[in-house]
């Protein structure tokens, strides 16, 4: 990138003790247990969550954290933090 992004949103992991109906698995380790239920409409309607559940299997394993042990993302983190006025953390 050209500039540095001032402010930034981070979603360290999909651990989440709620299912809210505007949220998923990807955003929501809860949803795994109920994910049946949306299965079908989500194939249908939101074919890239859909797809990006099965991906990432997360039916069976509903954990998403990937940054602990993941030296680019901290390597990539590291550069963009320089110019960061504000960090948000979600989740």
């Amino acid at each position: 990138m050209d500039q540095l992004p001032k402010t930034i949103e981070l979603k360290l992991s999909n651990l989440c003790n709620l299912r809210c109906r505007m949220c998923h698995s990807i955003d929501s380790s809860s949803w795994a247990k109920d994910w049946h239920v949306v299965n079908d409409f989500m194939e249908e309607h939101n074919s890239w969550t859909y797809r990006r559940n099965k991906e990432l299997n997360l039916k069976e394993k509903p954990l998403l954290s990937g940054f602990q042990d993941n030296e680019k993302w901290w390597e990539d983190f590291r550069q963009m933090a320089q110019g960061i006025d504000l960090i948000e953390f979600a989740g």
